[in-house]
């Protein structure tokens, strides 16, 4: 199969949504609303017979030197054949011809797509993933005793006068 692989530049976060939002994962338009996202944003489309199976939204933050891929989904019947691994390659691209030193490229581990994650990004060279966060979800009372956490009545209410 010949997939045909399209970069668009300069795009704003609006334009984005507009004309990508459905082939995003994670949602870009979800990420815009709760982060302050550098524009203008790079896709990286893969299409085969004029249909988009392959996408990208990358930001690139030229201050910090660091390109991030923001959105990557390949369709389901054209996953593993290569994609991906080459959208990231055109991603690291665009990083050098824009003067980028870093890349990346953040997934959570309750994705279904997780376990293919860390094949990817080691397939195309790139650092093995590390883990940037945990969270833990306790009961009240696995906590109530710790000497950090003492709190008189748990139920309280917080009341504000006007």
């Amino acid at each position: 199969m010949n997939y045909q692989y399209i970069v668009h530049r300069g795009l704003n976060t609006k334009q984005v949504i507009e004309r990508y939002e459905s082939y995003s994962f994670p949602s870009f338009r979800q990420k815009s609303s709760v982060r302050n996202l550098q524009e203008p944003f790079f896709v990286v489309e893969a299409k085969y017979n004029d249909k988009i199976v392959g996408l990208a939204i990358i930001e690139l933050m030229a201050s910090e030197k660091v390109l991030k891929v923001l959105s990557l989904k390949v369709d389901d019947e054209y996953q593993r054949k290569g994609i991906a691994s080459q959208i990231l390659k055109i991603a690291e691209q665009i990083a050098k011809n824009n003067g980028a030193v870093y890349t990346n490229i953040v997934f959570q581990d309750n994705w279904t797509s997780f376990k293919a994650m860390p094949k990817l990004v080691e397939k195309v060279g790139w650092a093995k993933p590390q883990q940037r966060l945990t969270l833990v979800k306790l009961h009240y009372n696995q906590v109530k005793d710790l000497p950090w956490f003492q709190i008189k009545d748990p139920f309280r209410r917080i009341q504000f006068s006007a």
